[in-house]
């Protein structure tokens, strides 16, 4: 699959998977409370951006760069680490420009996410 190439890193996803053969459900709650964060964040982001507080945005894109670099959502990632950067010299405009991506991008990932993890059931 093309899509998952692009937005999964399959080296931290192998990684994942060869800890999730002991306890696939520890991998799988983390994918779930990254789901939730990242959800929160996105649902906060815009009410933000309108107030100009540009540095709880910057903090919480740091915090959930780590979240989905770990569980191998590379794109989305990257997507964040752009977002905290402009944050971080008050730049509403790419900002702007990233949020209309990132919804289907997070849907997408945790898509391709529990695909696999689903997997480590069977």
């Amino acid at each position: 699959m093309a899509e998952q190439e692009s937005l999964l890193n399959n080296e931290i996803i192998e990684q994942l998977q060869f800890l999730a053969e002991d306890d696939p459900s520890f991998v799988r709650q983390l994918i779930e409370t990254m789901d939730k964060e990242m959800s929160y964040f996105i649902e906060h982001i815009e009410q933000w951006l309108h107030q100009s507080d540009y540095s709880t945005i910057a903090k919480v894109a740091h915090k959930m760069i780590g979240a989905t670099s770990n569980l191998g959502a590379a794109k989305l990632a990257q997507t964040l680490q752009a977002i905290e950067y402009a944050a971080k010299s008050s730049d509403g405009n790419v900002i702007k420009q990233k949020l209309p991506v990132l919804a289907p991008m997070l849907a997408e990932s945790m898509k391709q996410l529990k695909e696999i993890f689903s997997e480590n059931d069977k």
